[in-house]
């Protein structure tokens, strides 16, 4: 399987873990390519509010995809349920990390 959107990586990569020992299973151009993906998996689900990493009770930006905490975006019971198909962060008057 090939992921070349980080939004397909899983969450381990959001662990504070020295992933750098894992350069030695790669070619160097290769690698380059993955620490990529990782770098950009940790920047879009760190909350632009607060810099902290959105594990649990976050909601993705359909516009951005940058990673929210429910409390930084001020989300309604409406959003926190699940039950809405999309957000946006413009919607709510914060700026879209897309701009």
């Amino acid at each position: 399987m090939v992921i070349d959107d980080h939004r397909d990586m899983s969450d381990i990569f959001l662990s504070e873990i020295d992933f750098n020992f894992l350069s030695i299973y790669f070619n160097k151009s290769s690698w380059k390519v993955v620490k990529g993906l990782i770098e950009t998996k940790v920047k879009h689900c760190t909350c632009p509010v607060c810099s902290l990493i959105c594990l649990e009770d976050s909601i993705e930006c359909d516009d951005c995809y940058f990673w929210y905490h429910f409390n930084c975006a001020k989300c309604s019971a409406y959003y926190r349920s699940g039950r809405a198909k999309s957000w946006s962060c413009k919607q709510f008057g914060l700026n879209c990390e897309r701009e």
